[in-house]
C-alpha cells in the first residue's frame, strides 16, 4: 500500500496499517482487509479494549455499505476513515446485526474500518456491498429483488413528470 502522511510517503507491497486517530498500536488487536463485493470476513476480538482494523479500497463517487453478518459482541462501534485519515462516519451495531451505509465516497483509495467493541468481546462477520441498481416502470411490471448479503441496499429509478402519482408497494 501507499500512505501520505505529513511527514512523508510510505509504499509497501503489503498493507500498511496507520493507527487511527484517538487509538494507539497497543489497542490494534487484529488487522484484515476486506474485499467489496466478497465474501464476509470473520473478526474475533477476544480481548476487552481491543480494535480491529480493516481496510478496503474504494472509488470516488462508490456508493458502499458495510454490512454485518452476525455478530456476538452486545455492541461495537464502526468507525470509517477516509484514505486522507478523516473520519468518514461512524455507527454502532448490536447482536442484532445491522450495518452502516457509507455516504459517497469522495476520496479514492484505502478506506479503514475501526471496529470498537469497548469493554465488549466477542466475534462479528463484516463485508463490504455495492448496492443493487434497476429501474422502475410506471404502469409495468413488478420488479423483484433479492438483497441476499447482509448490509445491501437497492437504488432503483423510475422515470415521471411533475404531479404524476406513483404507488411503491
Amino acid at each position: 500500500g501507499r500512505r501520505s502522511t505529513p511527514r512523508g510517503v510510505a509504499v509497501s507491497p503489503m498493507d500498511f496499517i496507520v493507527v487511527p486517530s484517538g487509538y494507539t498500536a497497543s489497542s490494534i488487536g487484529v488487522t484484515g482487509r476486506l474485499v467489496t463485493d466478497g465474501s464476509t470476513t470473520g473478526i474475533s476480538l477476544p480481548t476487552a479494549n481491543q480494535i480491529g482494523v480493516e481496510l478496503f479500497d474504494g472509488h470516488v463517487g462508490d456508493l458502499l455499505t458495510i454490512g454485518v453478518g452476525s455478530t456476538s459482541l452486545a455492541s461495537a462501534t464502526l468507525k470509517i476513515f477516509n484514505p486522507d485519515g478523516s473520519s468518514l462516519t461512524s455507527g454502532t451495531v448490536t447482536s442484532a446485526g445491522q450495518g452502516v451505509q457509507l455516504p459517497a465516497l469522495t476520496q479514492g483509495g484505502t478506506y479503514t474500518i475501526v471496529v470498537d467493541p469497548g469493554s465488549n468481546t466477542g466475534t462479528i462477520t463484516l463485508n463490504i456491498v455495492r448496492p443493487l441498481v434497476g429501474t422502475l416502470a410506471l404502469d409495468g411490471s413488478p420488479t423483484s429483488l433479492v438483497l441476499a448479503t447482509p448490509g445491501q441496499r437497492a437504488l432503483l429509478t423510475f422515470s415521471g413528470s411533475q404531479g404524476t402519482y406513483a404507488n411503491v408497494t
